[in-house]
């Protein structure tokens, strides 16, 4: 076996599935990075303030300075850490809940990308 392959097995679900939720929430983070990073590089030292969050009802309500949009990815990168260690322990019992945490995982990680990108497509154009 790869040794790389041998460390991720270690960290990681046995089986495929699992590996299939913890990859597409790696994706869903990585993808959040990179669009708040490519939409910011470009426009850093000329933002002040940025409008982060947005509902139906009152509007944007949440306006804060730029480096707070980064909460979201933060966020995201924190429930992976705890997650992924959770899952394995979990996992070396039982299976099935080690599937559940890492469902869980992805679905936090998915709605975290979908806060985090709408929160920079509030702020183009």
């Amino acid at each position: 076996m790869h040794p790389l392959r041998q460390k991720l097995a270690a960290l990681g679900p046995r089986h495929r599935a699992g590996r299939a939720m913890l990859a597409l929430a790696c994706l869903a983070l990585v993808a959040q990075w990179a669009v708040i990073v490519f939409f910011l590089v470009p426009r850093l030292g000329s933002l002040e303030f940025l409008r982060l969050h947005y509902t139906a009802d009152f509007g944007v309500d949440w306006i804060a300075e730029w480096w707070k949009i980064f909460v979201y990815p933060v966020l995201g990168a924190v429930v992976l850490l705890l997650n992924v260690p959770a899952a394995h322990a979990v996992g070396r019992t039982h299976g099935v809940m080690s599937h559940g945490v890492l469902f869980l995982t992805l679905v936090i990680e998915t709605a975290l990308a979908a806060g985090g990108i709408m929160a920079v497509m509030l702020n183009i154009g």
